[in-house]
């Protein structure tokens, strides 16, 4: 019986993992706004043009989001990491 062998593993999960918070959209792939993420990619070939509010000197660590909103079309986002963020913060 599969039904008996899922609900046996689902209460498994539940015991081994109690702390495991459900997934927010973001992990299943949607943002806050409604779009839908279609690629992640973080480490874009370096071919590809960064755009001009990207410093120079960190071109090679910027990340490639691009998001389809319906009835609007799709965005390509370029972004930094976090952590380039936080240790400027943290110099600063």
């Amino acid at each position: 019986d599969v039904r008996a062998l899922t609900v046996a593993t689902a209460k498994t999960d539940a015991v081994d993992h109690p702390e495991a918070p459900p997934l927010t959209p973001r992990q299943l792939g949607f943002t806050r706004d409604g779009g839908m993420i279609q690629r992640y990619d973080p480490n874009p070939p370096a071919e590809l043009q960064r755009p001009a509010y990207i410093p120079p000197h960190q071109a090679n660590r910027a990340e490639l989001v691009e998001i389809l909103y319906p009835n609007h079309g799709v965005a390509r986002v370029w972004r930094l990491p976090r952590e380039l963020y936080e240790s400027v913060q943290d110099t600063g």
